[in-house]
């Protein structure tokens, strides 16, 4: 076998992802870790979490009828399940899926080392049902609190020792860990203020009266070691959260919770430690129909990169349960988690890896039920992808692994938006298409529509010379159905470079394809160089037609996300753009409108409207660099533009 990263050594039936990166999900925050070591035990480097890495055999469902195009793949279904789901139903390594009758693997279960049979497949001798071998991380035994093996008695006895410390014998403890507390080392001082809080949580968990309870809390400061002891505290804390009032659970999140929750960044060696308690503790508190909303918040704040995959499975399981509130408090956590506007002057929330985040939450997409899958859309401008060929793979494997979502992430802007202000720039862009050594149009599309030119970001002293090749490249895509759409967005933009200065290459080229290009460049063509004799009147009526906005892709899937698009969970932010784009596309209809009257205007007022209209192209320029979702208003408005124009000539 070669290496994970050559391509050619793999059967055509495994995702490309899976060859190309050999990524596994973290089972706590859900980053992708590649897979590269030889060892049982991996350690997530964002959340700190322990997982194993396990060998097991899925139902082949990646069967390539014909060469590698999506449409001709045959699949059973498979079920995208969350990792609480996952853990609970057991592990199906070495087991066929169907019968669940035993198989061997070749090599070693428990290790990374290659294998004959590592990404082949195997046919069952009792059912016949053929399989195929992936990779996964489960978490380790002690992931979860009561992983050991006691459960119920280890919570008995932490219930018990709570208990039986009456007030008088907290007093006496609490004077007695002072006064060693006065003459300790550093290093002993540590663990003596760590045990006095220990006292402080065991007050607040006996404390009848929320006065009590609220005063304990004002003065608690979080550990500074995290043990199973104080794990379990913690679940305790977070779970009578939910039924005390609202200032004693005020006090319990902002003061205890989530100062414990936050005081991780303050153990750069323990770090990690620090956060898995964290997350344990959460894992056990949360999945509650009475887990507060503030709660939630609090976790999402302190933690973001570890805790965003548990938020968003707290909210399925909360829809599944129908406990609403819960989902929409899980929702709006993970909202918050996403905001990194929020808590600026936090120094801590300037450490958080950002794109640790968005890689998680992208990754989460394959296996989010629909309400999550049109939440997550809807925040897309808090977690864009920095990493280009990280979207386009990422869109390959979902083109492959879960073809019902990819055509909705087409127009969505997984990637973050960049212009490319040289040709020289975007010319090595339109390379990655072709370098990337992608097989599904989606991702091609991914790369191709993650970097749009812009006509005004030149630099005069730069060289004009890829100009041609730019423009034949898009050309020659224009006969690509996955490509058709964004080269012709793009040849417009380029063209519309002719505007700011003189550019001979872009001149011929109109010159000899203005016949088979499309309508929209023909149009900027028209608008930007009307000296040069070639005129595009744009069919008004045909436009006028066309609804506002492209249609949703089809099927059953796509119907679900878009019913939930609006009712589940939408903020200020996503409201912001929905009533920009909306607004966008009502004001491009109206000048079809006039345009389709001749007109429609006065010749006192045409130089009035002509000024709006230069306005609002300048705006939509501005918008459709950063977010893919104007690309379309922006073209009709400029078709509109270049309609209402023409009765003028």
């Amino acid at each position: 076998m070669g290496s994970p990263t050559d391509v050619a050594t793999f059967p055509p039936s495994v995702p490309r992802m899976l060859q190309r990166a050999r990524r596994a999900l973290c089972p706590t925050c859900g980053a992708p870790l590649a897979l590269t070591q030889d060892s049982p035990q991996l350690e997530c480097c964002y959340c700190g979490a322990l997982a194993v890495v396990e060998r097991r055999l899925r139902k082949a469902d990646i069967e390539l009828v014909a060469g590698t195009d999506p449409a001709l793949v045959a699949r059973p279904p498979t079920p995208f399940l969350p990792a609480h789901a996952l853990v609970k139903g057991g592990r199906t390594h070495g087991q066929c899926p169907e019968c669940a009758a035993p198989i061997e693997l070749d090599g070693a279960a428990d290790t990374l080392a290659p294998a004959p049979a590592l990404h082949g497949h195997f046919t069952c001798a009792h059912c016949g049902v053929r399989s195929k071998v992936e990779l996964r991380l489960a978490p380790e035994a002690a992931a979860t609190l009561g992983g050991d093996g006691e459960g119920a008695r280890a919570w008995a006895r932490f219930d018990a020792d709570v208990l039986e410390w009456t007030d008088d014998a907290l007093a006496a403890r609490e004077a007695a860990l002072r006064a060693e507390l006065r003459g300790a080392r550093l290093a002993a001082g540590a663990a003596l203020a760590d045990e006095l809080r220990d006292l402080a949580v065991r007050r607040v968990l006996r404390a009848r009266d929320e006065a009590a309870l609220h005063a304990e809390a004002d003065t608690f400061e979080p550990w500074d070691v995290l043990t199973p002891w104080r794990e379990r505290a913690l679940v305790r804390l977070m779970q009578r959260a939910g039924h005390v009032g609202p200032d004693a659970q005020r006090a319990l999140i902002e003061r205890m919770i989530a100062r414990v929750a936050a005081a991780a960044w303050k153990h750069d060696g323990a770090r990690a430690a620090y956060v898995r308690g964290v997350v344990r503790a959460a894992g056990a508190a949360l999945y509650s129909p009475t887990t507060p909303a503030a709660l939630l918040d609090a976790l999402g704040f302190a933690q973001p990169s570890a805790t965003l995959k548990l938020l968003l499975e707290v909210a399925e399981w909360a829809l599944a349960e129908r406990h609403d509130e819960v989902a929409r408090g899980a929702l709006a956590a993970a909202a918050g988690a996403l905001d990194f506007r929020r808590g600026q002057f936090h120094i801590w929330r300037d450490r958080v890896d950002r794109a640790a985040v968005a890689e998680a939450l992208m990754y989460r997409l394959l296996y989010l039920s629909p309400p999550l899958v049109a939440w997550a859309l809807d925040q897309l401008p808090r977690w864009q992808v920095a990493d280009l060929a990280t979207v386009a793979a990422f869109v390959e494997d979902c083109a492959l692994e879960r073809p019902e979502l990819a055509p909705l992430l087409r127009d969505a802007g997984l990637a973050r938006p960049r212009a490319a202000q040289t040709f020289a720039e975007y010319s090595a862009h339109l390379d990655l298409v072709d370098a990337l050594r992608l097989t599904t149009g989606p991702a091609r599309a991914a790369v191709l529509r993650g970097r749009t030119f812009d006509p005004e970001g030149f630099d005069p002293a730069e060289d004009t010379a890829p100009v041609a090749a730019v423009l034949a490249r898009l050309f020659a895509w224009l006969s690509d159905a996955d490509l058709a759409r964004d080269a012709t967005f793009e040849l417009a933009r380029v063209i519309a470079a002719v505007q700011h200065r003189d550019l001979p290459a872009i001149h011929a080229f109109v010159a000899r394809h203005w016949a088979a290009l499309p309508e929209h460049p023909r149009a900027v063509y028209t608008l930007v160089a009307a000296d040069r004799g070639l005129v595009c009147v744009p069919d008004v009526a045909a436009l006028l037609a066309l609804p506002l906005r492209a249609e949703a892709p089809a099927g059953a899937f796509a119907a679900d996300v878009a019913r939930h698009r609006s009712p589940l969970a939408r903020d200020y932010e996503a409201t912001r753009i929905e009533d920009e784009l909306s607004a966008a596309e009502r004001a491009c209809q109206r000048a079809l409108e006039a345009a389709r009257e001749g007109g429609g205007y006065a010749p006192s007022d045409t130089v009035r409207y002509t000024h709006e209209c230069a306005l609002q192209s300048t705006w939509l320029e501005y918008r459709a660099l950063r977010d893919p979702r104007f690309k379309d208003v922006l073209a009709r408005h400029e078709l509109a533009v270049c309609a209402l124009a023409a009765p003028r000539r």
